[in-house]
């Protein structure tokens, strides 16, 4: 098992917005003395994931018109009642 040093995780910058979330997902969600192959598996769905928000969010708009229509915005809307309901599933230990 390997200890998670807190003192060596680095603030990633800016740009690299997922990263840091990573680092914040690190620090409070995973087991501080996780082996390193849960940290590696958890990590890689953790980008998979964000690939996929990405590939959806990007894939929702048709380009039609210069603005989102309302087609558009309910993908997002949808996108985020799932976070939501899944979250909620979470605190209550059924996901």
């Amino acid at each position: 098992m390997v200890m998670l040093d807190e003192s060596k995780v680095q603030t990633p910058p800016k740009e690299r917005r997922l990263a840091a979330a990573w680092e914040r997902y690190l620090l409070h969600v995973l087991p501080k003395n996780a082996p390193s192959i849960q940290v590696t598996e958890c990590r890689r769905a953790f980008f998979a994931g964000a690939e996929s928000f990405f590939d959806i969010q990007n894939n929702a708009y048709d380009g039609s018109t210069p603005e989102p229509t309302e087609a558009d915005l309910q993908i997002i809307t949808d996108l985020n009642n799932e976070l939501i309901e899944f979250g909620m599933g979470v605190k209550a230990g059924r996901c």
